[in-house]
């Protein structure tokens, strides 16, 4: 650098190091970097985002010298020609209004002179002449600012070019003051002490001068002698703005086809963004992209005009009407006799967007600034419909969303309104998860959903006086009886004819036998085996230990046995083949633990399933032992009719066991709500045990199969039991509010229920009863008993 003015350095996400070196009459600046870690940047980041380091070197001291600068290209350009003063007197004949007249200039520039840019050499900063702009009708973002000017400046308005940069905006007030900082080019309006900020390149902007929306690009150099600053620029959010209001014709009824209209108001930059399109895509293809767009919402839809649209230039303003069939609304469930539709806020689904990275270092992204109202309303075949009032506000650092519902029983008219605004540009790095939860909860706020149930007719049967479904219980416990005899009466009878395998070892038998009588038989067949290992080891030793009990309390006897495996294992091959001791001692406490469990229905199945895979060690040595002589192994291996037999009566009650557990069928303890299935509670709403916009607290079913033949609960506000007799329903239920008290008998023998009484205020009393498993019956009552005191309290 060799200049007298001082040459000024600023650094920007960079410690680089800059040094300086004397030349003569010069200055050398250098930097040096070397093995540099490359950075990498997300997709889906602001503009604005400039994470590189960045070193710049600039001579101007402050933005006061910019604009001087700038003013110098500037100051001889705007003309007040023949051409612009006729053009500025036809806007005054039409109007003396100063806003008008502004709002009339833009849109002559903006509509007759095309937007052009050869931006090469000293057309890149200086611009063209009002009057050379006129006359060849294109030109760039400075000579259409010019020219705007220009016409102002004939209706006696004043106005100054503006420098902004459209990427990085506000975070220009980082950078120093530089003359290539700026992109583009806009005009600042002065109207007493209102200003306007407007931009000549733009297009399809028409209506009040109060109505013209401008992108906020945070800060502007006005073009000025005067100035010395950056001015930041007001924010014109409030002009981009939709107005959407749907309707449903659901008059028809359940189940039938519906009508849905739609009509949208355009206003702001939205207008601006519908003009264009209209006009580059055409009214055909328009209406081709509504029905894709709703097409993923509703698969049967077809337009039954086409859409409408009217252009208001007096307000800027853009109203869209359109109307469509939609067959196959309703989705039919038969088996839960049931039709349910569903609307959607969908207006806003592209603003509460998803980014593409979720594991980010870099800000993500948003649709700013946005501001959407959407009405849903449905109207309804006369009926017995209603849906609770609810208004729900998200207020976070990103969006607002208000969610209000009504019903309005009178003219059968649902109401969903829905209001968003958006608040940033951008969601940083770090503070992704919090907006994506938010996210998560709007979107589920957008969806609204109804049912309508339906009933089929009852199939006509005979009386024939028996009801073989009576008979039913009795007839398993037969079967179940006679075949458990069967197998006691085989196996003994097989055990007299046993062979006797001298050379056997223990009780060897395949191990794909061993884990599925195991666990098939519930433990049995591993007392057994347990017992026939012990047989053994008392006919070889002479002991005087008892095989048949530590069969029965075999998870006790896991340790001994393995104890006497590794002895003969030691003196067989001088060494431990059967499993090392610290993980036999682990093997030994997890099956003592695995056999308290098993009796813990919520832990009866992963307890048997351990059960039998710990014994593998145990029998795999066993078998080993055995392999010279192969006859007992084969013998003991067999698989015979009466271990069919097993499997076929125990199978169904492991089956039943976890379908129990996982709550397909009633469970034999009190369960929290959530943990139903969702068509057990559909059921109960479908017949009015419980107002469906209530929810499940506590149930508990003492039927056999079916949770919808038996069943006693508590919501928020209700209490009830239902049970079927003679095939029909017979429901109680009553808000806590009508409740006088609440007796409680609580079981005193294990397997039995404890009963609670329900005493209206009327005196009528029905009753719950409630498993006395794991003592969930007191808790049971206990939230009971909450609920109906804080209910008549707040009474």
């Amino acid at each position: 650098w060799g200049k007298p003015n001082t040459l000024n350095v600023k650094k920007l996400n960079t410690d680089v190091t800059i040094k300086e070196k004397k030349l003569g009459g010069f200055t050398e600046y250098s930097l040096v970097l070397n093995d540099s870690k490359p950075y990498y940047t997300d997709s889906q980041v602001p503009k604005w985002f400039q994470p590189f380091g960045s070193v710049y070197f600039y001579e101007t001291e402050s933005w006061s010298e910019v604009a001087a600068w700038a003013t110098s290209l500037y100051s001889n350009v705007v003309k007040d020609g023949k051409e612009i003063r006729q053009i500025a007197k036809t806007i005054d004949d039409v109007s003396s209004n100063p806003k008008e007249q502004v709002s009339a200039a833009l849109n002559y520039v903006q509509s007759n002179i095309r937007y052009l840019g050869i931006e090469m050499g000293t057309n890149s900063h200086i611009p063209s002449s009002a009057k050379e702009t006129l006359r060849r009708r294109y030109g760039d973002c400075k000579d259409k600012a010019v020219l705007f000017i220009s016409i102002l400046d004939a209706l006696g308005i004043k106005a100054n070019p503006v420098l902004v940069n459209t990427k990085i905006k506000h975070h220009i007030a980082e950078l120093p003051p530089l003359i290539n900082t700026f992109d583009h080019v806009i005009v600042k309006v002065m109207l007493g002490n209102d200003i306007y900020w407007l931009d000549p390149t733009r297009s399809y902007q028409t209506g009040k001068l109060d109505n013209i929306y401008q992108p906020d690009y945070g800060y502007a150099l006005v073009v000025d002698s005067k100035t010395d600053s950056l001015e930041p620029m007001e924010n014109s959010a409030h002009l981009s703005k939709k107005i959407i209001n749907d309707y449903f014709d659901l008059t028809k009824g359940a189940g039938q086809d519906a009508i849905f209209e739609t009509n949208t108001v355009y206003l702001g930059y939205t207008a601006e963004k519908q003009r264009y399109d209209i006009a580059a895509n055409g009214v055909t293809d328009l209406q081709k992209q509504y029905l894709n767009f709703y097409n993923a919402y509703y698969s049967d839809i077809e337009a039954v005009m086409t859409f409408e649209s009217v252009d208001n230039p007096k307000t800027g303003t853009i109203s869209q009407k359109e109307k469509y069939l939609i067959k196959n609304f309703w989705a039919t469930n038969k088996q839960d006799q049931e039709y349910t539709a569903k609307f959607y806020a969908n207006s806003f689904t592209s603003n509460l967007s998803k980014p593409d990275q979720l594991n980010r270092d870099s800000p993500y992204v948003l649709t700013h600034p946005i501001e959407v109202k959407h009405t849903i309303r449905v109207k309804f075949e006369k009926g017995n419909w209603s849906f609770p009032d609810n208004e729900v506000v998200m207020d976070n650092k990103y969006f607002y969303l208000k969610s209000n519902t009504a019903y309005d029983e009178a003219s059968h008219l649902l109401t969903l309104d829905y209001e968003y605004r958006s608040k940033a540009d951008h969601v940083p790095a770090n503070d992704i998860n919090t907006y994506l939860a938010e996210r998560d909860k709007a979107i589920d706020l957008l969806e609204y959903g109804i049912v309508e149930y339906f009933t089929t007719e009852s199939t006509t049967t005979v009386d024939s006086g028996v009801n073989i479904t009576d008979w039913i219980p009795v007839l398993v416990f037969l079967t179940y009886l006679i075949a458990l005899a069967y197998i006691i009466i085989s196996w003994r009878l097989d055990a007299k004819k046993e062979p006797a395998f001298s050379n056997a070892l223990f009780y060897p038998v395949s191990i794909v036998k061993v884990l599925a009588l195991s666990f098939v038989s519930y433990g049995i067949y591993t007392c057994y085996w347990f017992y026939k290992n012990y047989l053994y080891q008392k006919s070889k030793d002479g002991s005087s230990i008892m095989p048949i009990a530590r069969g029965l309390f075999y998870t006790f006897w896991y340790y001994p046995l393995y104890l006497s495996l590794s002895e003969d294992s030691d003196k067989r091959f001088q060494e431990n083949k059967v499993l090392i001791k610290p993980l036999a001692v682990l093997y030994a406490i997890l099956f003592l633990l695995a056999g308290f469990l098993v009796d813990k229905d919520e832990f009866s199945i992963p307890a048997l399933i351990g059960l039998s895979l710990l014994l593998i060690p145990l029998v795999n040595y066993i078998n080993y032992i055995n392999e010279p002589n192969q006859d007992a192994y084969a013998y003991n291996s067999r698989w015979k009719l009466r271990h069919t037999v097993l499997v076929t009566l125990f199978l169904p009650l492991l089956v039943l066991l976890t379908a129990s557990e996982a709550n397909l069928i009633p469970n034999d303890r009190a369960v929290k709500g959530d943990q139903l299935m969702d068509y057990d509670i559909r059921f109960m709403h479908r017949k009015g045990i419980f107002p469906s916009e209530e929810k499940l607290l506590y149930f508990y079913s003492d039927a056999f199969l079916m949770i919808r033949d038996d069943g006693n609960g508590f919501t928020d506000n209700y209490v009830f039991s239902y049970w079927k007799d003679d095939d029909k329903l017979n429901i109680e239920k009553e808000h806590f509010s009508n409740i006088n008290k609440i007796d409680v008998n609580y079981s005193e023998d294990i397997g039995s229920n404890t009963i609670v009484s329900i005493i209206r205020n009327d005196g009528s009393s029905f009753t719950l009863y409630v498993s006395s498993e794991d003592a969930l019956d007191k808790d049971f009552v206990r939230q009971l008993q909450d609920r109906w005191k804080k209910v008549k309290v707040a009474k």
